[in-house]
């Protein structure tokens, strides 16, 4: 039996607007990805990362999602990312953070990532001359990492 390999893109979606939206759902976020990358490579690109792409994680608070699709096909999920510039009729950005392997390489980088941006943060409230990055971001925490892996919203 052949094993089937898979890479995980974790994937930040900055809003314009900034504004939290807690009843996003993981399956819109699914077929706007399999949208993205029909629109950058059309019917090829969508049979061939239809069959394995999923969405692991996302948590609407964050805005960090967790991306799984086959090895062989991860770049054009990446390209399409790109491409997209809107989500449920908002302007948005797709950043892939960090390509991985293992869900578990992802969540020590996503753990390396908040932390360094909590520091940033910290020392931005710190120096009260300079605009808080505290007052854009105060629904950053540490205890939003991964609380359910197999929970759906």
């Amino acid at each position: 039996m052949v094993r089937l390999k898979h890479r995980y893109l974790l994937t930040e979606v900055l809003f314009s607007d900034d504004k939290v939206d807690p009843s996003t759902k993981w399956g819109e976020l699914l077929r706007a990805v399999k949208e993205g990358v029909q629109l950058a490579h059309g019917d090829f690109g969508t049979s061939c990362v239809s069959s394995s792409i999923q969405i692991k994680y996302f948590n609407p608070y964050t805005r960090i999602m967790l991306i799984r699709v086959s090895r062989d096909h991860y770049e054009m999920v990446w390209s399409a990312l790109t491409f997209l510039t809107q989500f449920n009729q908002r302007e948005c950005i797709f950043r892939v953070i960090h390509l991985a392997g293992t869900i578990r390489s992802c969540q020590k980088h996503l753990l390396r990532f908040q932390q360094k941006a909590l520091k940033t943060m910290v020392a931005e409230a710190a120096n009260p001359g300079r605009e808080s990055l505290l007052s854009m971001s105060s629904n950053l925490t540490i205890s939003f990492l991964f609380p359910v892996l197999g929970k759906r919203g």
